[in-house]
């Protein structure tokens, strides 16, 4: 497991542990008046059009990411050598200085914890070859816009290089330092004992892909995604910026957290996030906007106590709409490179969760073409692609916004299986759009068989 936080003095039980149910709703009823609004969370949506070149969309995908998938060659003893993926938060520097590096990532050695994703990035000296993909379907963009995750159209950018520490010394490591802070406020708290340090991506070879009219791979040298100008971008997006709106309502019975939420959405460029933990006074309230603006309740499944493991690993692959998949690359240009991509997923319909990730895969697809040469794959899925983590203040890299790490063999599912009928189905009913995607790409049904599950939730091993 990822050792981020790792501390002995750190108990998970104890750490969820309410005090009183009525200073608990007292509390949270006096924050709610305070602040009055809500959680938030919103759609950047750029202005892309036929004059954005794709080193622009490249570089303002990265800009845009709190946090990228990252690929790399294990290091650990049971799967030593196969492609790994974990989660980084990032930053490539602040709206008015984006930096000619491209991203910079705050990690640590982890020397007195066990971990996993941690440990892969630190032991940079064995194997410092990686792969980072950054994607709008970490947002509510491709949403927005009616998009598959896996759909071209949501767009994702390929970076492909070397994992490279900074120099603590030189100026680039606090200009590096400095933007991660700004961006992920909460790293200046993180424990200074656990050795965190500055380091970056140096590319070779990037890849962006997205849509215009019609699907877009396009190649980026280095040099043009260094020199490109995203300001017109930024600006663009800043003033088309879609938010919803979110009532959080707690109710505290017998230490059990029943949550609903009151999605208002708007449209907005001026207004930053908010705070609110709205408790039983603000029932009236939130039935009162619905009443104004229409808006849906949503009584969502919480994730489960991070010391259920098994079922926290359920929860997250069954209400989890892609997956970041990692493999050994067959490209020409990076040859055994670690890469990673993104695939949507399914382990059965809302009310059948298997637990066995479903893919719809096309041999035309650079994934399926590397998993013929090498069937080892690594898949994450995070609670970070959804809205549990921005609404309870975690970070994407905060152990507490939970990862399912699952490494193992890509399998073809027979077509004429039972098995085979049920993915099918398991993926059609999730992702809709997959009815009309084209014939001629020959889509199928793959599987990950697991060889080893991981799973970070929560501070510690």
């Amino acid at each position: 497991m990822f050792h981020l936080f790792c501390s002995d003095l750190v108990s998970r039980k104890n750490s969820l542990t309410f005090k009183s149910s009525k200073m608990h709703m007292t509390l949270g009823l006096l924050l709610s008046i305070l602040s009055m609004c809500g959680l938030y969370s919103c759609a950047v949506i750029p202005k892309i059009d036929e004059t954005t070149t794709p080193a622009q969309v490249a570089k303002y995908i990265v800009h845009n990411s709190d946090w990228v998938s990252v690929a790399s060659i294990s290091v650990q003893r049971v799967i030593k050598g196969y492609p790994y993926v974990s989660l980084e938060s990032v930053s490539d520097g602040p709206d008015s200085q984006t930096h000619w590096y491209s991203i910079y990532v705050y990690d640590s050695m982890g020397s007195n914890c066990k971990g996993s994703s941690g440990k892969e990035l630190s032991r940079i000296y064995e194997d410092s070859r990686v792969t980072v993909m950054a994607t709008t379907a970490q947002s509510d963009q491709c949403k927005k816009q009616n998009l598959d995750p896996q759909d071209p159209g949501c767009a994702k950018v390929f970076i492909t290089g070397t994992f490279v520490k900074v120099d603590n010394t030189s100026s680039e490591y606090n200009f590096g330092k400095e933007a991660l802070f700004e961006k992920h406020p909460s790293m200046r708290f993180w424990p200074e004992d656990h050795g965190f340090f500055v380091a970056k991506v140096d590319p070779i070879y990037i890849d962006v892909f997205y849509k215009i009219e019609g699907g877009h791979r396009e190649h980026v040298s280095k040099e043009d995604y260094l020199a490109a100008d995203i300001t017109t971008l930024i600006n663009g997006a800043s003033e088309s910026k879609e938010c919803r709106y979110f009532i959080k309502l707690h109710f505290v019975i017998n230490y059990n957290i029943v949550v609903a939420l009151v999605s208002v959405r708007a449209t907005t460029s001026k207004l930053g996030p908010l705070t609110m933990n709205a408790h039983v006074g603000l029932i009236i309230i939130g039935l009162f906007l619905c009443g104004l603006c229409g808006c849906n309740v949503i009584v969502p499944k919480s994730p489960p106590q991070p010391w259920k493991t098994a079922l926290m690993a359920r929860y997250i692959m069954h209400y989890s709409d892609w997956l970041s998949m990692a493999t050994i690359s067959t490209q020409t240009s990076i040859k055994g490179y670690p890469f990673v991509s993104l695939k949507s997923v399914s382990d059965g319909p809302s009310t059948k969760s298997t637990g066995t990730p479903y893919l719809y895969m096309s041999p035309l697809d650079v994934l399926a073409v590397d998993l013929a040469s090498d069937q080892r794959v690594s898949i994450m899925a995070t609670l970070a692609q959804s809205d549990y983590c921005r609404t309870e203040n975690f970070d994407p890299q905060d152990p507490r916004c939970a990862k399912l790490l699952i490494t193992g063999g890509y399998v073809k599912v027979n077509k004429s299986s039972s098995e085979y009928q049920f993915g099918l189905t398991a993926l059609l009913d999730r992702h809709p759009s997959m009815k009309s995607w084209p014939t001629d790409h020959d889509f199928y049904v793959a599987k990950v068989v697991p060889t080893n599950i991981e799973v970070l939730d929560y501070f510690g091993v």
